[in-house]
């Protein structure tokens, strides 16, 4: 009876969270990320 309710309550979760990846994306469009440095901009 455990098993059951376990495998009820985690296979929707579970295909929600592999569908959640299956997303398109428009032409032209990217992903990605960007490093950059802190540049302290002050007056003299």
């Amino acid at each position: 009876m455990k098993m059951r309710f376990l495998f009820l309550l985690f296979t929707p979760l579970m295909a929600a969270v592999l569908l959640t990846g299956c997303d398109r994306t428009k032409p032209g469009e990217f992903q990605g990320y960007i490093e950059g440095e802190y540049v302290y901009v002050a007056p003299p």
